[in-house]
């Protein structure tokens, strides 16, 4: 079992709340719509900011991976993934399940890197 990113949900929006003074639970109508659709933006742009990170470029030549780097787009990622879930009123418990489920599908339809059954 994979422990949960304890209270991801949570801190997201009490940070918003704090600074920000914004609280993505409350939000409706079309506050709600553009606050959505710039977290969606924003989520985009820190995916394609962490696919930076790796390389995968087949043409230039392999570097290192910055772990640190990574670790900082990842979390932007995750905090912007938070707030949408926040928005959308899913909590961290809703959250954690969720992903508990989809590792179990997940395992059942995938084989083992490198490996066979």
């Amino acid at each position: 079992m994979i422990p949960p990113l304890v209270g991801l949900v949570e801190t997201a929006s009490r940070c918003q709340r704090e600074i920000y003074g914004l609280d993505p639970e409350q939000l409706s109508g079309e506050h709600r719509r553009a606050y959505i659709a710039t977290m969606l933006a924003a989520l985009h742009a820190e995916v394609v900011e962490l696919g930076d990170e790796f390389p995968y470029r087949w043409w230039q030549e392999p570097s290192d991976i910055d772990d640190v780097a990574v670790s900082l787009e990842a979390a932007d990622v995750l905090l912007f993934l938070a707030n949408l879930c926040a928005v959308a009123g899913v909590d961290d418990s809703m959250l954690f399940g969720a992903l508990q489920a989809k590792i179990a599908e997940n395992a059942g339809r995938h084989l083992p890197i490198g490996g066979s059954t």
